[in-house]
């Protein structure tokens, strides 16, 4: 089966500078200046990776590694940029992604964060890591339920060769903006539960094109725009 070629995307520099808007408008004072947009480059050529970070952006983030992997192939990434995983992370994937990505969000498993501290173990790294979080309870997302994380941080911070760095979480698909604020409320608290057990994990990546403006007003400190930045996706 033929691979649907990767779109040839230009970023949208007017859209950039408004979501920079909302961030000096909405964003508390303690996370304005740390507040990180992650442009999501998934289905588009190496040329968005270039845009973003010709435009000021270090962090770009993919949902699949044979993408990622192939989009990058023979490229020479600046230093300064990091690369996070936002997608689904299958264990047999585990090595690709500890060996290409800074970041991976999507440890939504147990059995995968064992399989990622083995492959980082291997290579001799620590391996910096976000906890997905399925706060809406969506039986089509991944990530651990409320009732699941508090007892799973506590085993994945003893693996010696993972850095929980925070928490990330997809809502489910909805327009209610009352709801959308009441989970990432919700998630923020979960956040400071995880802190006081380990003090490096601070970050709150949530947020995407449609209500990013709402995450950042619930202390969000990562948003993931891909859409916005880059147009829609066939």
């Amino acid at each position: 089966m033929n691979k649907k070629p990767l779109k040839e995307a230009s970023l949208n520099v007017q859209e950039l500078e408004k979501i920079h808007h909302y961030i000096r408008k909405l964003a508390r004072p303690a996370y304005g200046e740390k507040l990180k947009i992650i442009a999501i480059t998934k289905t588009c050529s190496y040329k968005a990776i270039e845009e973003a970070y010709k435009n000021g952006i270090r962090d770009i983030g993919e949902n699949r590694i044979q993408e990622l992997e192939e989009k990058i192939a023979n490229k020479k990434l600046p230093k300064e940029l990091n690369i996070h995983l936002v997608g689904h992370l299958q264990t047999n994937k585990a090595k690709k992604a500890v060996r290409v990505c800074d970041y991976i969000q999507s440890i939504d498993s147990l059995k995968i964060a064992k399989a990622v501290n083995t492959e980082a173990y291997k290579i001799n790294v620590t391996q910096k890591i976000y906890l997905q979080i399925n706060i809406g309870e969506d039986p089509n997302k991944y990530g651990f339920t409320f009732k699941e994380i508090f007892k799973a941080s506590n085993e994945i911070n003893q693996m010696t060769h993972l850095q929980v760095c925070g928490i990330m979480t997809i809502l489910p698909q909805t327009s209610d903006q009352t709801h959308i604020k009441a989970l990432y409320n919700a998630t923020k608290r979960v956040s400071k539960r995880l802190l006081e057990k380990n003090r490096r994990c601070k970050q709150i990546s949530m947020g995407m094109s449609n209500d990013y403006h709402i995450a950042i007003e619930c202390g969000a400190t990562n948003i993931r725009i891909g859409t916005r930045l880059f147009g829609k996706r066939k």
